[in-house]
């Protein structure tokens, strides 16, 4: 009897080890997707301070289907410009990125 008693109580805390195993996986996963999306909307942030670097300007239309390429497609990117700075806002569900722009 003494077998089976520490057979389950063996069996139930691999339960629990597996459990918390499979917890950790899971955030660590949503975590590399978030960081994953975060690393796309910086490079898209950052090709689009060169272009305004260089003179060019932002094509609203360009830079909102660039996004949604990048982001998804509920992502947004606008880029308002005043004197001296302009700013790059990316938005896509579960993020957002704001990047300043000296002129």
């Amino acid at each position: 009897m003494a077998t089976l008693i520490e057979s389950l109580t063996a069996l139930a805390i691999f339960a629990v080890g597996a459990s918390a195993s499979a917890s950790w996986l899971a955030q660590s996963t949503h975590a590399t997707a978030r960081a994953s999306a975060r690393t796309r909307a910086l490079a898209l942030a950052t090709d689009v301070e060169a272009r305004l670097r260089a003179g060019g300007a932002a094509d609203p239309a360009h830079l909102r289907a660039r996004a949604r390429q990048a982001l998804g497609g509920a992502a947004t990117g606008e880029v308002t410009c005043g004197p001296g700075a302009c700013l790059i806002r990316l938005r896509w569900p579960g993020g957002a990125l704001d990047w300043g722009v000296a002129r």
